[in-house]
């Protein structure tokens, strides 16, 4: 046997030592695959969970903790840019589309600070639960689809405000235009 190698007892492999665990007997491959195959099990999988809800219960600090943690990433750009992102994915997977956007594009319009169309800078404070009424804040950052029958790609996607996506729905730019100059000039002859 050579320096800086063992033979894993599962797959009696020889391996060098950085493919094993320090504590374990099996290489990092086998024990994955052990892993993978006792969470199948669900008595196994229950006592995972009892076993985390304990600990959550057992730490009175942990859900205000881990509450904070989730704010401060959802507040922050980077971490909103991947909530976004998330949330497209899965609702392309839903409809069974074709779904390529990547994290730079949406990064780089949060970045920038405003709607690309209105022109609003993004809000990124989170609403409390006693505030939110529709759930989101108007004028927080969303991805929007220039043409909705189209999939989610770099050039058809873009950031606007909450509250621009919601009222523009499947309609297009122009048509949106046109309803809010036609409120205007309503309101302006008052």
């Amino acid at each position: 046997m050579t320096l800086g190698y063992r033979i894993c007892p599962t797959c009696k492999e020889n391996k060098h030592y950085s493919d094993f665990h320090r504590k374990n007997g099996r290489c990092k491959t086998c024990m994955s695959e052990y892993n993978r195959n006792r969470y199948k099990d669900p008595t196994i999988r229950q006592h995972i969970r009892d076993r985390a809800n304990f600990l959550r219960k057992s730490d009175p600090d942990y859900v205000a903790k881990n509450y904070q943690r989730s704010l401060d990433y959802y507040t922050s750009l980077r971490g909103r840019s991947k909530t976004l992102i998330k949330g497209a994915e899965r609702r392309a997977k839903i409809k069974n589309e074709y779904f390529n956007l990547s994290f730079e594009h949406i990064y780089d319009q949060i970045l920038n600070g405003k709607c690309c169309v209105t022109g609003i800078k993004f809000v990124f404070a989170y609403r409390s639960i006693a505030e939110k009424k529709n759930g989101m804040h108007p004028f927080a950052p969303s991805i929007d689809k220039i043409n909705c029958k189209l999939p989610y790609t770099d050039e058809n996607s873009r950031v606007v405000i909450w509250q621009y996506n919601m009222m523009k729905g499947n309609l297009t730019d122009e048509e949106i235009f046109e309803i809010c100059l036609a409120l205007v000039n309503k309101n302006v002859t008052r």
